[in-house]
């Protein structure tokens, strides 16, 4: 069922009624949530934590009982009386059955030398000699002998059977020693008998051997199970046949968690279940007690109306159709004119009591001409002739006449067919819109869009580049690095600098940042600018020289920084552009209206195809794409002087220089300027430092 909405003011007051209410229960159900997931994780920790460590006591007695069955075979052999092989290697089969683990079993006299070997073949006789002399085992043997317990080797290589380790226990035939009883153990083997699946379930295991790493982390199935996220790693250090081992053992999310998993989300899919529930109970009361308001003063407001005479009513749709931007008109079923509003005849450049109103063929034929199409004009009433029931949408463009320079006009256009009470038709509603200046504001917008972001890749494209390049070669030397350095930091100023100005033209563009106005002399403000800019001048060997003319005053009022700016914006520019040892001439005139200032440079020129766009953004022409720039500084400059209502002018011969005219009147009021707040300010202040671009 299609629920009616209520007035908009009761129809937020149900919404946001609801949401209190639903936010409040949602609020409750994860508190419940989540504090049933506390307990049930604190359970799973306790139950983790007893299970890991029973875990690292397995392992602990498994390492021992094989050390333990090493001293049996060594006792066994001190005390067998014929110590024949037969007898030698039965007892080590039975034993290594019993006790799985054991690549083989060895007896050598008390230097080290072996004499028997269970199983026979288990090695060949290279690998033995290469085992029995290994460095290692000497040391081990030592201790044995020493401590009288196992001891055990570092991690040796055992043939092809891959890493492993010795246990030599010694073999003592009441005071004298004959030998010792060596246990020869690979680890995958041990590890295959010692790690049953049951362990790898519920714990990723890891064990180092001394500081060789023998299992970092063992199975697929215990690498992609989850931790819980709170039960921490269990890890213990176990010193057996005087060797160190490092036992760590990790608790993982397995099949035991699940059950706590569905008690925790049961409760959570409950609560939010419910409180949705009642929330939506809650929402339709709302509902419907605000509809019968609504109803209500639908009702009172219609009565109302239904009291208004017709002419009261008329007088309402003129007005409302006077009112909108958009060009409106109504046709009948003939196709004649029957009413328009202002905005129509404005933007058609018609009389409400002219003959194109007021006759429907003079009308037909001022519109055709307008559009300059007849199937154009003609489309709507074709259209909707065949589909009624549709709303028709097109758009034109109409020429202006030969003698006006202006771009066509764009108009949008919809169209309707208008039905009385019984759904009848009754004539056809046209609506035309002008979106010529949104067509141009858009195709502005995407072509600054498109500037910014190819000026913005530049200096992004360099930094990346050498910063790849520093970083793939890490044997690059010093000064190549050095270099690489300069520039990744030349290219960040210069995108901090775009960035920046791009700040500071969209608050000139937008009147966002109000000048302050204040008294100050522009011909000090000048000498000033070019003695702080005797730096650049001193580097390419340039001379600046001032000169003024007239005899009025040179005082007036405007935002000192920003006048500042723009000055030292031209007078870098002209450096820029000037040869080495060039001369730049700075040249005032102090009229009775007004001051003007130019700039001029002795460099390449502009050409006349690029003059037109010397003052758009991010405009650089052929001969001045050559130097480094945001192509921001003279639509800066530009904006500043129109904010002190001057004028901003350039005149240029290729192959001659450039210069820059800047006109300012004396008697200016700003519209949007910050009040001088000071009652006694002085006529000239130290410009502040300022960004200068090209």
């Amino acid at each position: 069922m299609r629920w009616k909405r209520p007035e908009a003011t009761l129809y937020r007051r149900c919404l946001v009624a609801t949401g209190v209410l639903l936010l409040f229960l949602l609020t409750i159900t994860v508190t419940l949530w989540l504090a049933s997931t506390y307990f049930l994780n604190l359970r799973l920790i306790k139950v983790s934590g007893q299970t890991g460590r029973q875990v690292i006591e397995r392992l602990d007695v498994f390492l021992k009982d094989r050390l333990i069955a090493l001293k049996q075979v060594a006792h066994f052999y001190a005390h067998s009386e014929t110590k024949s092989d037969r007898e030698f290697r039965g007892f080590c089969g039975s034993l290594m059955a019993d006790v799985p683990g054991f690549l083989a079993v060895l007896i050598t006299d008390r230097y080290g030398h072996p004499n028997k070997m269970a199983p026979k073949d288990a090695l060949p006789l290279a690998d033995v000699y290469y085992l029995t002399a290994d460095p290692n085992l000497n040391h081990t043997l030592e201790t044995a002998k020493k401590s009288r317990s196992p001891a055990i080797t570092n991690t040796v290589v055992v043939g092809r059977h891959g890493e492993g380790f010795l246990a030599a226990a010694r073999i003592d035939q009441g005071q004298n020693h004959l030998g010792f009883a060596l246990g020869i153990f690979q680890y995958q083997s041990l590890l295959d008998n010692l790690l049953k699946p049951d362990l790898l379930q519920d714990f990723r295991i890891s064990i180092r051997h001394g500081e060789q790493p023998i299992l970092p982390a063992l199975g697929s199935a215990a690498g992609t199970r989850r931790r819980t996220g709170l039960a921490e790693p269990v890890v213990e250090e176990i010193l057996i046949g005087g060797r160190r081992w490092e036992i760590t053992v990790e608790p993982m999310l397995s099949a035991k968690a699940s059950p706590a998993n569905f008690v925790s989300f049961t409760i959570l899919g409950l609560g939010i279940t419910l409180s949705l529930l009642i929330s939506y109970l809650f929402l339709r009361w709302q509902w419907r007690t605000a509809l019968l308001q609504t109803e209500a003063r639908d009702s009172r407001n219609r009565l109302e109306r239904a009291g208004m005479n017709l002419v009261e009513i008329k007088a309402e749709l003129d007005l409302v159709l006077n009112s909108v931007d958009e060009a409106i008109i109504l046709y009948n079923n003939e196709k004649e004119p029957v009413q328009a509003n202002a905005a129509f005849l404005t933007t058609f450049n018609l009389t409400d009591s002219g003959p194109a109103m007021s006759d429907a063929h003079f009308h037909h034929e001022h519109m055709t001409q307008f559009i300059g199409s007849e199937a154009k004009y003609w489309s709507i009433f074709n259209n909707l002739q065949d589909s009624p029931e549709l709303t028709y949408t097109d758009e034109l463009e109409a020429p202006q006449p030969r003698a006006s320079k202006q771009a066509p006009k764009i108009l949008s256009r919809r169209a309707m067919v208008v039905c009385g009470a019984e759904n009848e038709r009754r004539g056809v509603l046209v609506i035309y819109n002008d979106v010529t200046n949104i067509k141009a504001m858009d195709q502005a917008k995407d072509e600054f869009l498109s500037n910014v972001t190819h000026e913005l890749r530049s200096p992004l494209a360099a930094i990346k580049g050498f910063a790849q390049t520093m970083r793939k070669d890490g044997q690059m030397p010093a000064e190549t690095r050095e270099e690489f350095l300069s520039i990744i930091y030349e290219e960040s100023t210069r995108l901090q600098n775009l960035i920046e100005e791009l700040l500071d033209l969209r608050r000139l563009e937008a009147s966002g940042e109000a000048f302050h106005f204040v008294p100050y002399d522009l011909k000090l403000l000048v000498e000033d600018v070019v003695r702080g800019a005797r730096t650049i001048l001193v580097s390419k060997n340039i001379s600046a020289q001032v000169h003024w003319s007239g005899s009025h005053h040179s005082r007036l009022r405007g935002d000192v920084a920003q006048m500042s700016r723009a000055l030292r914006n031209l007078l870098v520019n002209a450096v820029k552009y000037s040869p080495e040892a060039g001369r730049i001439h700075v040249t005032g005139h102090c009229g009775s209206q007004q001051i003007w200032v130019e700039v001029s440079d002795q460099g390449a020129g502009i050409g006349d195809a690029d003059l037109p766009h010397v003052f758009d953004k991010f405009y650089r022409g052929a001969s001045r794409g050559r130097q480094r720039g945001t192509g921001l500084g003279l639509a800066i400059v530009k904006h500043i002087i129109e904010g002190h209502g001057g004028h901003l002018g350039l005149r240029s011969e290729v192959g001659a220089g450039t210069t820059f005219r800047i006109e300012l009147p004396r008697n200016f009021t700003p519209s949007g300027a910050a009040p001088d707040l000071s009652a006694a300010q002085p006529l000239v202040r130290k410009p502040a430092p300022s960004r200068v671009s090209g």
